[in-house]
């Protein structure tokens, strides 16, 4: 997978007052994938910060309306950290970063950069160019 993107943990998000289930009862959290909190925080980003500019980071990255995440063991950020690697594969976390709260650690492709001898502009570059398109 050379152009593709990852987002982890799962997370618990609310969601009250704006989904309701058939019998029409208010839903108020949801279990939800990384990818969702990423498209919260570009939805949010949208308004504000140019289409180059990473969603990534306490600025752009803060995820909105985030009540936990979904793990077993606390996401450290040496945890996050090692996820960026620049001679591996990568993974972007959404981590606990004091004091701003939870963001997104950040924002590069699933580009195995041990093959070319680390981060190269296609380590970042689809990420963005994705998001270019979504704003269109």
């Amino acid at each position: 997978m050379t152009y593709g993107t990852m987002i982890t943990p799962w997370y618990q998000t609310s969601l009250a007052g704006r989904y309701y289930t058939a019998n029409n009862s208010a839903v108020t959290t949801a279990i939800m994938p990384g990818s969702f909190a990423f498209l919260k925080c570009l939805a949010k980003s949208i308004k504000t910060f140019p289409n180059w500019l990473a969603i990534a980071g306490v600025t752009r990255g803060f995820v909105p309306e985030l009540i936990s995440l979904h793990v077993n063991d606390v996401l450290t950020n040496a945890i996050a950290d090692s996820y960026q690697d620049h001679n591996a594969l990568n993974i972007n976390a959404i981590t606990n970063i004091k004091p701003y709260g939870y963001c997104i650690w950040g924002n590069r492709t699933l580009k195995n950069n041990v093959n070319i001898g680390g981060t190269t502009a296609t380590s970042f570059l689809n990420i963005r160019n994705m998001l270019s398109d979504i704003k269109k």
